[in-house]
């Protein structure tokens, strides 16, 4: 089974939150399971190396603007 993170708007200005999404094969959709915090550290370090947005909880980064969200997405967007 495939496993990949997908990111959604989250409660207020630039925010992103992580959900986890489970896909068995030949399924188009998959099911939605919780994160851990070994999904998340990658991540949180990404950002601090890049400048790019910062951890605010388990699960959810904030952004100073749409331009690092973008730059967030193309790293982690198919992740």
């Amino acid at each position: 089974m495939g496993m990949k993170i997908k990111w959604i708007t989250a409660e207020g200005r630039f925010r992103l939150a992580a959900r986890r999404q489970l896909t068995p094969p030949g399924w188009d959709q998959g099911w939605t399971l919780g994160i851990t915090e070994a999904d998340m550290d990658p991540v949180q370090a990404w950002c601090r190396e890049h400048d790019c947005g910062r951890r605010m909880s388990f699960d959810t980064f904030q952004f100073r603007n749409r331009r690092e969200i973008t730059l967030f997405l193309l790293r982690w967007g198919g992740s």
